[in-house]
């Protein structure tokens, strides 16, 4: 589900997007896709601190743990620090919103009503500084 808005044709009695994992349970789904790494032998602390510049979100971690298969969680927050989302992409000749994070942002991004509420995009820019963005505002 992208947004707020619900796949049509379907009565649903519930639903909210899916939320960011918690770390151990990013840290467990990585390593179940991504056996390659050795937990213990000093790569927890660069493993923890990928997964957390991901937020822990579902598909980045997923995407992540593919683009990681033989390479040193030190080397890819290394790679990640320059590369940023580009780098979250398997090798597609043309990748879809479940092979890159940057297709499934932008087809986020195409969902806004942007041509009716220009200042969307304003608000958007302003809520992407926000360390955690805007979780659960109704609240």
């Amino acid at each position: 589900m992208r947004g707020t808005v619900p796949p049509p044709d379907i009565m649903w009695t519930h639903f909210e997007s899916l939320p960011p994992l918690s770390p151990p349970d990013a840290k467990s789904m990585f390593l179940a896709i991504n056996q390659s790494i050795n937990i213990g032998d000093g790569k927890d602390e660069h493993l923890d601190m990928l997964l957390a510049e991901m937020d822990y979100v579902p598909l980045a971690v997923r995407l992540l743990a593919n683009v990681c298969i033989g390479f040193s969680p030190q080397y890819m927050l290394a790679r990640w620090r320059k590369e940023q989302t580009a780098m979250l992409c398997t090798h597609k000749v043309t990748p879809g919103k479940l092979e890159s994070i940057e297709v499934s942002i932008s087809l986020s991004l195409a969902t806004l009503e942007i041509t009716s509420h220009p200042e969307a995009v304003q608000l958007l820019s302003i809520l992407c500084q926000l360390p955690d963005g805007l979780q659960q505002w109704e609240e």
